[in-house]
Formats: structure tokens, C-alpha cells, sequence
């Protein structure tokens, strides 16, 4: 019960912090963006490996499992989340959350194409229903203020997301078996601050951090320890605790919170379309889990 406890705190977190962040993606890039909220992100998951007494295992870890936890961070929570932010710009919550979902999609495409699994009928029923969830939530609202050519930029973020996320929680996967998931947590985003500190100032970006308000710092650090800090916690407590495939059925729930809080917080235009779409996502990603 405290797995699947654990699954579900972290699809509610992470529909919270989505709706934190586009209130704060206004005005920041989404790589300064990404920075601010890994900060105080960071500190919290310290702080607590250091009160567990977890921090003090780190010279037993085998460089193997350092190697795959830093490349599983770095693709998936510094490339993947950027992109996800500047979905979130171009196509709100209510359309990018489900979207960015369907990450299960590909893992199982990459274990069909490279080996060469043979899929049951129930996953190919589970790809099918991903696929038109995602035709659903791509089609553009024309009562929506979104230009025709960012809307469709956003939608290709939101899938490009998807796949970078499947790729970094394969990395993150093979590094756990070797790493408890307090210390895995406070490794990886102290390491992904220095990545994104380092990619700003190589860019030149240092400006939008002095620029960037002081609510904007508060809601995308609060945001950032939500999600990061509790809900990545809860995430790889769960898999540690009932496993992946029963942790990511249960975390697939995240599009159907990220959706109702959309439409009740931030007054984001929800048609029947989107509440179709939300549905259909997490459902095709259940089946797809349950049968992987």
C-alpha cells in the first residue's frame, strides 16, 4: 500500500508543479527556468539523504551506476524538461501533460525495435488508443489564442519530450539497481544545477536569472521542490517498493489532475476533446505498462 501510496503522491505532485510552472514561464527561458526551480530542488533532497544518513553511502556506489544516473539526469530532467517547459508555453497544461505522458509508448517501441520483442494484442490495443489520444490533444482549438505555428511547434515538443523522458527513465532504471533512491535523488540534481549553470552562462543567458522577478524565483523553486524534491523521491520510492511497471500504471493518472487543476486554477479553455484525450492517454499507457 505505501507503493502505490507513493506512486500517487508523485503523479499529484507533478500535476501541481505544472501548473506552477506555466504561471511562471512567461517572462523565463526554459533553461534559466529549469535552473531556478532545480536549486532549491537540490537543497531539499541534501538535506534529506543527510538526515537519513544516506549522503555518507556514496563512495560504495559502483562507477557504473554514477555513469547511468548522471547520463539517465541529464537527458531526461536537463534536456527533457526543458523542452517540457516550452510546451507548457505553447500548448498549456491541459494539452502538454497528457502528451508528454505517453513517454511508456516509447520505451515499448524501443524494446520492439531494438529487442525485437513481439507485442501482445492488449499493447497494441494500448499503442492504438496512446495514438489517437495524442491526434485528440495535437488538434488545435480554434478559440484558442495560440498561433497555428506555435501550436504546432508545442505539439512536437510535447512528443520529443515524451521520447527524451522514456530514454533518461531507461538510464535511471539500470543506475537504482546499485542506488537507494534518497541518495540517487541527492546525487543527480545537485549535478544537473552545475549542467544548466554551465549551459547558461556558455549561452550567454545569465541576465534572465537577475532579470527574472521574485515570484517568479518563489513559484518555480516551489514548483521545482515539489516535483522534484517530492515527487522524484515518491516516484523511485514506489519503483523501489512495487516496481516500475505498478509505479509508472499508477504516476499515469498525472494527465487527469493536470487537467481539472488547468481548468479550475489557471481558467485554461478545456473542450471535450482535451478531457477525451486525458482520459485515453493515461489509459493506453496503463495497458501498455501492465503488459510490458
Amino acid at each position: 500500500m505505501i507503493g502505490e501510496l507513493a506512486s500517487l503522491t508523485a503523479a499529484l505532485c507533478w500535476a501541481i508543479a505544472a501548473i506552477l510552472y506555466k504561471k511562471s514561464l512567461e517572462t523565463v527561458d526554459s533553461i534559466s527556468a529549469n535552473l531556478i526551480r532545480t536549486i532549491p530542488a537540490a537543497i531539499f533532497a541534501f538535506v534529506i539523504a543527510l538526515l537519513l544518513g544516506e549522503f555518507w553511502k556514496i563512495s560504495y556506489i559502483p562507477s557504473w551506476s554514477l555513469i547511468y544516473l548522471i547520463l539517465g539526469s541529464l537527458v531526461g530532467l536537463g534536456l527533457g524538461d526543458g523542452l517540457y517547459f516550452l510546451s507548457l508555453r505553447y500548448i498549456g497544461v491541459g494539452r502538454a501533460v497528457p502528451i508528454t505522458g505517453t513517454y511508456p509508448l516509447f520505451t515499448a517501441a524501443f524494446s520492439i525495435i531494438f529487442l525485437e520483442e513481439i507485442p501482445e494484442i492488449l499493447t497494441i490495443i494500448g499503442i492504438v488508443i496512446i495514438v489517437v489520444a495524442i491526434w485528440l490533444l495535437s488538434k488545435n482549438n480554434p478559440q484558442n489564442s495560440v498561433n497555428v505555428k506555435d501550436d504546432k511547434k508545442g505539439v512536437i515538443l510535447a512528443i520529443i519530450t515524451a521520447v527524451t523522458w522514456s530514454i533518461g527513465i531507461i538510464l535511471l532504471n539500470a543506475a537504482l539497481t546499485e542506488i537507494n533512491y534518497y541518495l540517487a535523488n541527492a546525487i543527480r540534481l545537485p549535478i544537473l544545477v552545475g549542467f544548466l549553470a554551465a549551459a547558461i552562462l556558455y549561452s550567454g543567458r545569465g541576465k534572465m536569472l537577475v532579470k527574472a522577478s521574485r515570484k517568479e524565483w518563489f513559484m518555480l523553486g516551489l514548483a521545482g521542490t515539489v516535483a522534484l524534491g517530492v515527487g522524484g523521491v515518491a516516484f523511485l520510492a514506489g519503483i523501489s517498493i512495487i516496481g516500475a511497471t505498478n509505479s509508472a500504471a499508477i504516476s499515469a493518472v498525472t494527465p487527469l489532475f493536470s487537467t481539472v487543476f488547468s481548468f479550475y486554477i489557471i481558467k485554461e479553455r478545456i473542450t471535450p476533446r482535451i478531457v477525451v484525450g486525458a482520459i485515453l492517454a493515461p489509459l493506453g499507457v496503463i495497458i501498455l505498462i501492465l503488459m510490458g
